[in-house]
C-alpha cells in the first residue's frame, strides 16, 4: 500500500475536486474518469481493458471539450484542443504500454523480496530471491504531489519541485519504477514459478489459477463465454444478441412482436417497421434506429446507447445506464414521449432546431434532485415535493 498509496491519492483527489458548477467541469471530469486507468496496477486481470475503460470514460467529456472549442477562438480554443488531445494521447500510450509489457496484469513473485527493500537499478528481487540488505539504496522515491485544485480546474499548473515531472509526469515516473520492480520477473522460469505457486495458492493471481492444461483462468474463460452472434424470432420476440462492430437490420418486424437486444457492442441496429416494444440490455456503444413502438423503448445495464426515434415512441425508460442519448425527430415530437429514468448518469435528449438546417438542441436529463417536505392535503399529513437541482450564477 505504501507503493500504490500516492496513486490512490491522485485518483481520490481528482474525483473529490470535480465541481459541476465550475466552467472547467468537463476538464475535471475527464481527468477524474481517465485517471481511473491507473487501477490496472492493483487489479489481478488483463491490464489493457482496465486502461481502455478509463480512455472510453474520459472520451465522453473530451468530446464535449472539443465541441466547446468550436465556439472559441485564439489561445482559449487552442488550450481546449491541446488538453483534449494531450490527455487522450497519454491514456492511449498507457494502454499500449500495458498491452506490450503486462498483457495479463502484474505477475508478483510469491517468494520474492519485500517491495520496501527495492532500490531502482539495484537489481533487488531478481531471480525470485530476496535482495541482500547491504544498507545501500532504499525504497524508491515517492512521486510528486497529487494535482492541485487549480490544476484540476484547468487553471495554470503549479510549479513542480525541482527534478520532478509535473502533474501526470510524476505519476508515470512512478509507473516506470514499477516496471523496474517487475522487470526481473520476466526472467523467471514459468514452470518453476507454477510449481512454487501450488504451495502458496493464496498468492496466485486469478487468471493463473485453476489449472491443468496451461493457459486456463480468466482470460480463457472470457473467450469461452463469448457466444456467437444470433438474430432469431421466438414466441413473438426478436432476439438480437452478441453482435460486435456490425450494422444489423431486423427484417419483417410485425406490430404484435417485441424486440430484445442484448450484449451488442459498437453496432448500429435498424428496425424499419413498427413493433410492440424494444428492450436494450447490457449493450455498449450501440445505436438503435427504429420507426415507432406501440408501448415502450427501454434501456438498462448499458453504456453509451443512442436511441434514434424516426416516427413515434410513447415512452422511454432508462435504468442503470450511462452516457445514453435519445434523438427525437420532428414527427416524434408531435406527441413527445414520457421519459422515465433511474440510476443514470450523462444522459441527454436531442431535439431538432427551429429549422431543418439549424443545429440540434441537446438537453441533459437531470441527475440531481431536491426534495422538500410539505404539509399534506386531505388524509396525508405530510407530502414530498421533488424538483431537479438548478445551479444559479
Amino acid at each position: 500500500m505504501k507503493f500504490v498509496g500516492p496513486i490512490a491519492e491522485v485518483i481520490g483527489t481528482a474525483d473529490s475536486k470535480v465541481d459541476n458548477r465550475s466552467p472547467f467541469f468537463n476538464q475535471q471530469k475527464a481527468f477524474a474518469e481517465g485517471i481511473q486507468a491507473l487501477q490496472w496496477i492493483v487489479t489481478p486481470s488483463a491490464s489493457k481493458p482496465i486502461v481502455q475503460g478509463g480512455v472510453e470514460a474520459a472520451d465522453f467529456y473530451l468530446i464535449k471539450i472539443l465541441t466547446l472549442a468550436k465556439n472559441k477562438s485564439g489561445e482559449e480554443q487552442q488550450n481546449l484542443r491541446n488538453y483534449a488531445s494531450g490527455f487522450k494521447d497519454v491514456l492511449a500510450k498507457l494502454a499500449e504500454f500495458c498491452a506490450a509489457n503486462f498483457k495479463l496484469g502484474l505477475d508478483w513473485n510469491p517468494k520474492g523480496g519485500d517491495l520496501a527493500s527495492y532500490s531502482a537499478g539495484g537489481g533487488g528481487g531478481g531471480g525470485g530471491e530476496a535482495p541482500a540488505d547491504d544498507g545501500a539504496g532504499g525504497p524508491p522515491p515517492p512521486p510528486g504531489p497529487p494535482p492541485s485544485a487549480e490544476e484540476l480546474s484547468g487553471g495554470t499548473p503549479a510549479p513542480a519541485p525541482k527534478g520532478d515531472a509535473p502533474g501526470m509526469g510524476a505519476v508515470f515516473a512512478q509507473l516506470n519504477q514499477g516496471e523496474n520492480v517487475t522487470k526481473s520477473l520476466k526472467k523467471i522460469d514459468r514452470k518453476k514459478l507454477k510449481a512454487e505457486q501450488k504451495d502458496a495458492p493464496a498468492l496466485v493471481p486469478k487468471e493463473k489459477a485453476g489449472g491443468g492444461g496451461g493457459g486456463g483462468g480468466r482470460a480463457k474463460k472470457a473467450v469461452e463465454e463469448k457466444k456467437p452472434a444470433k438474430l432469431e424470432l421466438s414466441k413473438g420476440t426478436w432476439f438480437c444478441e452478441w453482435y460486435e462492430d456490425q450494422e444489423v437490420e431486423i427484417p419483417g418486424v410485425e406490430l404484435k412482436q417485441s424486440v430484445y437486444i442484448t450484449k451488442c457492442k459498437g453496432c448500429t441496429i435498424k428496425i424499419a417497421d413498427k413493433c410492440k416494444s424494444i428492450a436494450v440490455d447490457g449493450c455498449q456503444k450501440t445505436t438503435i434506429q427504429f420507426k415507432s413502438v406501440v408501448s415502450t423503448f427501454e434501456v438498462f445495464n448499458s453504456n453509451r446507447v443512442v436511441a434514434d426515434v424516426i416516427d413515434s415512441c410513447p415512452s422511454v425508460a432508462i435504468d442503470k445506464s450511462q452516457g445514453c442519448q435519445v434523438h427525437l425527430s420532428r414527427d416524434a415530437l408531435k406527441e413527445p414521449p414520457q421519459l422515465i429514468t433511474s440510476n443514470i448518469s450523462e444522459c441527454n435528449v436531442q431535439c431538432p432546431g427551429a429549422k431543418d438546417e439549424d443545429d440540434p438542441i441537446e438537453i441533459p436529463v437531470p441527475e440531481q434532485y431536491c426534495t422538500l417536505i410539505k404539509p399534506g392535503t386531505g388524509k396525508a399529513l405530510w407530502s414530498l415535493s421533488t424538483s431537479p437541482v438548478t445551479h444559479g450564477d
